[in-house]
């Protein structure tokens, strides 16, 4: 027997995490009815400033989270931005089962009124440390399992409303390693390639325009109240399933769609066209979302999202939100804060938390997010 220290994917809990090693060691295949790996899984969300918002996704226009889970809306990320992540999965069940995240993306290339940007994610999941034990009781050494995500990401843009995005996906999985002492003559190790395809609507109007003494420059924002409804849909890891050893069935990925819609008001100071402008900590905007995601596979399981984000002057944003998950015995509150220098110079840097349910009876876990950008619009407007 194998003695492990069980992970888990917040939904629906360390148990079928624990179902899966166990499937795999055992030589079946991975008794996971909405795929595998669950490094994929519709609630293993990394991005705090998602998991504030109740782990909404689709519609943010925020290059970490569309990456992984719509790349339409990373065509609406205007920053050039490094972005990295840190989430235990399973704190009070097993501390070591850690999943971080590492995000570059460049700016945008302007092909008339098409605007068009590239990404690339990579994930880690740490599935910690297990002990090998034989039937006898016998310890006879221990093994580390993970999970390697690669994503490959293009989106455009047109005339920066209507957004199409499609995500080349490569997945290491690496359960276990050959143990002949129990009789695992192979290694638990899968590999698969899959595409994501994302969609985003987000015009933007300004609904009422303030009087500032802004020189008359089209590259200059004009000051006023702007309006955004947005729309979005994703569906995600289409492709080949994934097998674990050669004498196993293989598993389907974690197929899923999402659609969200929501509302985003804010307030624009306009510019002088200075690159330090102090009116720009006037700047504040408050977003409001739902989103319905539903597994592909088995039970199609349905999860529910709602987020409320406010953000203040480019330096505070706090968040609420809730998670409706039926099937995996969560129905809470989510809740996180950023803090940084955003949109207030050409480079700035935020930092994210959020504390999120958990499954069962186990405490509520916590995301760390930080990021790094640089925002070439703002160069662009103080440009003579």
């Amino acid at each position: 027997m194998i003695g492990t220290r069980p992970g888990h994917r917040s939904a629906p809990g360390s148990v079928r995490f624990l179902l899966l090693l166990l499937a795999a060691f055992a030589g079946e295949a991975p008794a996971v009815s909405d795929g595998a790996p669950q490094s994929r899984a519709q609630l293993c969300v990394a991005s705090a400033r998602s998991c504030g918002l109740g782990e909404m996704t689709a519609i943010l226009d925020d290059g970490p989270v569309a990456i992984w889970w719509n790349p339409g809306m990373l065509a609406f990320d205007r920053t050039v931005r490094f972005t990295g992540t840190r989430s235990e999965l399973a704190k009070g069940l097993a501390d070591d089962i850690v999943l971080s995240t590492y995000q570059i993306q460049g700016g945008s290339l302007a092909i008339g009124p098409l605007q068009v940007r590239a990404a690339l994610g990579h994930t880690y999941l740490s599935l910690g440390s297990s002990d090998i034990i034989t039937e006898g009781g016998e310890r006879v050494g221990t093994f580390h399992g993970w999970d390697k995500l690669y994503n490959l990401v293009f989106s455009g843009s047109y005339r920066d409303a209507l957004a199409v995005g499609v995500a080349y996906e490569y997945t290491y999985s690496r359960l276990s390693p050959p143990i002949p002492e129990i009789g695992l003559d192979y290694p638990s190790v899968g590999r698969a390639n899959s595409f994501s395809f994302g969609l985003g609507f987000r015009p933007e109007f300004c609904v009422l325009p303030v009087d500032v003494e802004t020189p008359p420059d089209a590259k200059r924002t004009e000051s006023g109240l702007y309006l955004s409804p947005l729309l979005a849909a994703s569906v995600l890891h289409l492709g080949e399933g994934i097998r674990y050893r050669p004498d196993v069935e293989s598993e389907d990925l974690p197929r899923q769609v999402h659609v969200g819609g929501g509302l985003r008001a804010a307030f624009r100071p306009g510019t002088k066209g200075d690159l330090f402008d102090l009116r720009r900590l006037l700047t504040w905007e408050v977003l409001f979302g739902y989103e319905y995601d539903q597994s592909l596979l088995g039970p199609m399981n349905i999860i529910r999202h709602y987020g409320l984000e406010a953000k203040v002057g480019g330096i505070f944003s706090c968040r609420y939100g809730k998670i409706i998950d039926k099937a995996g015995g969560i129905e809470g509150t989510t809740k996180g804060f950023g803090f940084g220098i955003e949109g207030l110079f050409p480079v700035g840097a935020r930092l994210d938390w959020a504390s999120i349910p958990q499954s069962f009876f186990f405490p509520r876990l916590e995301r760390w997010e930080i990021s790094l950008f640089y925002d070439p619009t703002i160069l662009r407007c103080a440009a003579p």
